[in-house]
């Protein structure tokens, strides 16, 4: 799963596509993660440009890590 979320962070986007689509593909990515998908993402998260998209879903995933 993480490969299918580093697939859709890497596409060439418009930010009304990332809002309107982008954002919810990815939140249906990140709910099948496993245990190594989330170890894989953190680890990986570091070597990425720090795009909007990038920016936005890492603090939704830390906001929703520190919620469980």
């Amino acid at each position: 799963m993480f490969r299918e979320l580093d697939n859709l962070l890497s596409a060439d986007t418009t930010v009304d596509s990332w809002s309107d689509d982008g954002c919810l593909i990815a939140s249906e990515i990140l709910s099948d993660f496993s245990l190594n998908d989330w170890e894989e993402l953190s680890n990986q998260v570091l070597n990425k440009p720090k795009s909007g998209s990038v920016k936005s879903l890492i603090v939704w995933i830390m906001s929703a890590k520190n919620m469980s």
